[in-house]
């Protein structure tokens, strides 16, 4: 009941209008800042790309250095998981 409630257990009426005007409420400025310079799907799908073309230039140069792949007889009992 509303009788026996104590006033003393809630925040005075200032404390609590600073709290809800407060526009950085539970975070900083700088926490703000870093989730908004977070990197986003189009950098993130860049960087993939990237690398992939990296990756395939590089086999390719491989390729390129060692000649062609060629079939190696395997010795008796083992497979090539075909």
């Amino acid at each position: 009941t509303f009788d026996s409630l104590n006033p003393d257990q809630f925040p005075q009426k200032a404390d609590f209008e600073n709290h809800i005007n407060n526009t950085n409420i539970h975070v900083t400025m700088t926490d703000k800042t870093n989730w908004n310079t977070k990197e986003n799907t189009a950098g993130s799908q860049a960087k993939a790309d990237s690398a992939l073309n990296s990756a395939k230039a590089y086999t390719d140069s491989k390729m390129d250095s060692y000649g062609a792949w060629i079939n190696v007889p395997l010795a008796s009992g083992y497979s090539t998981g075909d």
